[in-house]
C-alpha cells in the first residue's frame, strides 16, 4: 500500500461513531473501508491473532504512545492535507521551524523530539521521535528504535530487537487514524529498512512524558514573526498559505498504515492479565481525531471556514481540573504511561539487518553517572559529634594561623554552637518518644552500620 495523497470521505454512516457511550468501540473497518482502493473491501474483516507477552506489552506501551503523540504534536503534520486545512497553514508553519531549529543546533534524537514538542507539530520523522522517546521512557524491558522506509518517504518507531524475534510492534502516530500494529501486518516500511536511532531500555526517565507534554510551547506571535523572517517570500494570510501548499507542497491524506483494519490481538502481558487489542479506537478517541483533523464529529464531513482553535496540553489538563471554562479540543488529563518491568537485555548480538549493510545504530547509555555523594566517616556516630582534631601545639607545632590562636569572641561563638549540638545529640535519650525498645533498635542499627562500613567486616 503506497502512501496516500487523495482525500477520501468516510463511507461509514456517521451512527456508527455518534452512538452515546464514549467507551463504544468504533469499527474502522467499516468507517474507513473505501471501494477506490483496490481490494479493501475483501480484506479487511475480523481476524483474531494469539500474541506473546511481549508482544501484548509492545501493543500496550505503543497505544499509550500514540495517543500521547496527537496530544503533544496537537497542531498535526506539515504535510497531511487535513491538518494543514484544519490550522490554514499552521502546521507547516510549526513543523518547518522546528526543523530548522534542530537542524542548526545539531540535535540528537531525544533532542529532536523534545524540539517538536516545543512547536507542537512534526511530520512522520517528529512523530517517530515522539513516539520512540516516549515508548524508551516507559520502562519496556525492550529496545525501541527509529526506522526510515527505503521504498517510502516514512519514518516510524519500532518496540522489539528484530535480531532476537520477528515479534516487534510498530508504532505510528502520523496516519490520521493509526494505531499500534504488528511490523507484519504494517504496510508503509517495506523491506529492510535503515535503522537511525536505537534507545536501549530503561534508556529515559518516565518524567520524560510529562516534559514533553507540558514543558513550555512556542507561542504562536513567534511561530508567525519567525516564519516571516525566515521565509519572506511567503504568504503571511494563512489562507493563501494554505492554497499555496495544497499546490505546490507533496501534501498526503494517510489514513491508516494497516494491512487489515480488522485485526485483533489477543495475549497476556508480562505479569499475567489478559488483554485485547484491535485498531478500532473508542468514540471518545474517534471524535477527538476527527475534531483535529477539522471534521465535524456529527456527520463526518469537513467544516468548511472553521478553523479549529489552537490548545496546548497545558490548557488541557487546566480544563480537566475545571480551570479552563472554554472547551477545548484536546482530551482530558493524560492518564499514567504503561510501565513494564525491567530486566538485563540479552548479550550482544550481531548487526540490525545485516543483511542489507547500512548506517550502524547510534545505542546510548542506559543514564548518565549520578555524581558524587557525600560519604560519612567510618568514625563517624549517629549520636555524638566526630571527635575534634588535637591542637596542632601538641603536634610540635607553633600557633601561626588564625585558628590556632587564643579564643576570641567569634570562637566563643563558635564553640557554643558546638556544645548546642552536642546538647542536642545528647538530648535523645531524654527525648517524650525515646522509649527502651526505640533505643535498643537505634543503636542495633548503629552498630550495623558500623560494621557494614568498616574495613573488617564483623
Amino acid at each position: 500500500m503506497p502512501l496516500t495523497t487523495q482525500s477520501l470521505p468516510f463511507l461509514g454512516s456517521p451512527d456508527l461513531y455518534n452512538s452515546g457511550d464514549p467507551d463504544h468501540r468504533v469499527p474502522i473497518y467499516h468507517v474507513l473501508s473505501h471501494p477506490a482502493i483496490a481490494s479493501v473491501s475483501s480484506r479487511h474483516n475480523v481476524r483474531v491473532k494469539h500474541v506473546s507477552a511481549g508482544q501484548m506489552d509492545a501493543l500496550l506501551v505503543a497505544n499509550q504512545a500514540i495517543d500521547d503523540t496527537w496530544k503533544i504534536l496537537n497542531r498535526g503534520s506539515g504535510n497531511q492535507q487535513r491538518h494543514l486545512i484544519s490550522t490554514e497553514g499552521d502546521s507547516f508553519k510549526r513543523t518547518i521551524l522546528a526543523r530548522a531549529d534542530y537542524q542548526q543546533h545539531q540535535q540528537d534524537w531525544p533532542g529532536i523530539a523534545r524540539t517538536a514538542a516545543r512547536f507542537e507539530a512534526g511530520n512522520c520523522g517528529e512523530m517517530a521521535a515522539v513516539c520512540a522517546l516516549l515508548c524508551a521512557s516507559s520502562g519496556i524491558n525492550q529496545p525501541v528504535s527509529v526506522l526510515s522506509s527505503k521504498i517510502h518517504d516514512h519514518a516510524v518507531a519500532q518496540i522489539g530487537d528484530p535480531r532476537v524475534s520477528d515479534k516487534t510492534v510498530i508504532v505510528d502516530a502520523w496516519p490520521e487514524f493509526g494505531r499500534a500494529i504488528r511490523t507484519k501486518d504494517f504496510t508503509l516500511l517495506g523491506p529492510q529498512p535503515d535503522v537511525q536511532h536505537t534507545y536501549l531500555p530503561q534508556y529515559a526517565a518516565p518524567q520524560e512524558r510529562t516534559r514533553l507534554l507540558y514543558d513550555s510551547k512556542v507561542s504562536q506571535k513567534e511561530i508567525d514573526k519567525d516564519f516571516a523572517t525566515l521565509y519572506p517570500n511567503s504568504p503571511k494570510d494563512g489562507k493563501k498559505l494554505l492554497n499555496e501548499l495544497l499546490l505546490t507542497a507533496p501534501t498526503y491524506a494517510q489514513q491508516h498504515g494497516a494491512k487489515n483494519l480488522g485485526l485483533r490481538y489477543q495475549g497476556e502481558d508480562s505479569v499475567g492479565r489478559s488483554h485485547q487489542v484491535d485498531l478500532n479506537l473508542s468514540e471518545a478517541q474517534f471524535k477527538q481525531r476527527l475534531i483535529q483533523l477539522g471534521i465535524n464529529p456529527k456527520n463526518g464531513k469537513p467544516t468548511p471556514g472553521n478553523r479549529r482553535p489552537h490548545t496546548s496540553a497545558m490548557e488541557s489538563l487546566k480544563h480537566a481540573l475545571g480551570l479552563g471554562r472554554a472547551r477545548t479540543r484536546s482530551m482530558s488529563a493524560a492518564p499514567p504511561p504503561i510501565t513494564v518491568a525491567w530486566q538485563p537485555t540479552p548479550p550482544a548480538l550481531p548487526p540490525l539487518y545485516s543483511m542489507h549493510p547500512g548506517p550502524e545504530p547510534t545505542w546510548h547509555a542506559a543514564a548518565p553517572a549520578p555524581a558524587a555523594t557525600y560519604v560519612r566517616p567510618r568514625h563517624a556516630s549517629m549520636t555524638a559529634p566526630p571527635p575534634a582534631l588535637a591542637p596542632r601545639e601538641v603536634r610540635g607545632r607553633a600557633p601561626t594561623s588564625r585558628r590556632d590562636r587564643p579564643a576570641t569572641a567569634d570562637s566563643h561563638v563558635r564553640n557554643e554552637a558546638e556544645a548546642s549540638r552536642t546538647r542536642r545529640y545528647a538530648s535523645r535519650d531524654g527525648h517524650r518518644m525515646a522509649t527502651q525498645t526505640r533505643r535498643e533498635h537505634a543503636d542495633s542499627f548503629i552498630l550495623t552500620m558500623r560494621r557494614l562500613h568498616s574495613r573488617d567486616p564483623a
